[in-house]
């Protein structure tokens, strides 16, 4: 992972701060994807590279908001209600995913999960203005799940089931990160760099100009 080298981080603080960023920034793809807030158009024509999402500097200076971030692994499904600009999580949770048991069932346990994110947020009058998912499976341009490597979700209605809380897109869990990495991490510093994951799964991201490159 970028980073790994810095002086007096310790392995421990760096994968918390990494897991935090994860969360922070499935809300904030959720905020790009639906047009919240302002977009600047960006300074080059890039193949590959995801259309009409802003800029790093304009990423940086988007209005508050509160959303959902939920990390849909092999292992586990790790949630949080984030706020923006300040980045903060407000709150946080955790459960087992055992895909073995279906994808209907884990659909089922990530919506109880948002549930009680966004009860937490209405306790505080806030609003959940979206959901961001990064799934250990492979996702397409559109957001579509097209593997059943881990989780069986492929042919599942999970978006609408989730959009029915608040607007939700889903993106891949090797994406995810990396775009969090170029706006709050280690990669942060850096135009170009690869994101490594190790998780139950080995995947990577390359980022181009601060954005996940697509592909071709």
């Amino acid at each position: 992972r970028p980073g790994n080298h810095a002086r007096g981080t310790s392995r421990g603080t760096y994968r918390q701060s990494t897991k935090n960023r994860k969360h922070i920034f499935h809300c904030l793809a959720e905020r790009e994807r639906c047009g919240i807030g302002s977009r600047a158009p960006s300074s080059r024509s890039q193949a590959g590279v995801a259309k009409g999402v802003p800029t790093l500097e304009s990423q940086r200076t988007l209005l508050d908001f509160y959303a959902i971030g939920i990390d849909l692994g092999g292992t586990k499904v790790a949630a949080a209600l984030v706020s923006f600009p300040s980045a903060k999580i407000v709150m946080k949770e955790a459960i087992p995913t055992l895909p073995k048991r279906g994808g209907k069932i884990v659909l089922e346990d990530t919506i109880a999960l948002a549930k009680k994110l966004e009860a937490h947020a209405e306790s505080i009058n806030a609003k959940v203005q979206g959901i961001g998912l990064g799934i250990a499976e492979l996702v397409n341009r559109n957001g579509e799940i097209t593997s059943e490597y881990s989780i069986p979700w492929r042919n599942l209605p999970a978006r609408a089931a989730l959009s029915e809380i608040a607007p939700t897109e889903f993106d891949s869990d090797a994406r995810v990160p990396a775009r969090a990495e170029a706006l709050f991490g280690a990669g942060a510093p850096f135009k170009n760099f690869v994101y490594l994951t190790v998780g139950t799964g080995i995947s990577h991201c390359l980022v181009l100009d601060g954005r996940p490159y697509l592909g071709a």
